[in-house]
């Protein structure tokens, strides 16, 4: 009696070409695209890629979040140094 157990594993659709990483691909224009959804998205969601965005949606205690690194997203006109957030219509100061 064999305790081999068979699995199939279905490899996702790599559609990344280029012959290597350059500077190029970090710096956020098309072929930082190209990389995200040709290379990195099919690997970690296989073939149920959803839409892409620049920030990632968390739940925080019943509150959705959307957390970015991305300086260009929002632009404040001024910054106190706070953290400041809204739930439910209060104003929340950190």
């Amino acid at each position: 009696m064999s305790n081999v157990v068979s699995m199939t594993t279905t490899l996702p659709k790599i559609r990344f070409r280029d012959p290597q990483l350059e500077m190029a691909h970090g710096a956020g224009g098309t072929a930082s695209r190209r990389l995200i959804e040709g290379l990195i998205a099919p690997i970690l969601f296989g073939p149920r890629i959803g839409p892409l965005g620049d920030a990632a949606h968390v739940n925080l205690d019943g509150t959705c979040v959307a957390m970015t690194t991305d300086s260009f997203v929002v632009r404040a006109a001024r910054f106190s140094g706070r953290l400041h957030w809204r739930t439910g219509g209060e104003r929340h100061r950190q």
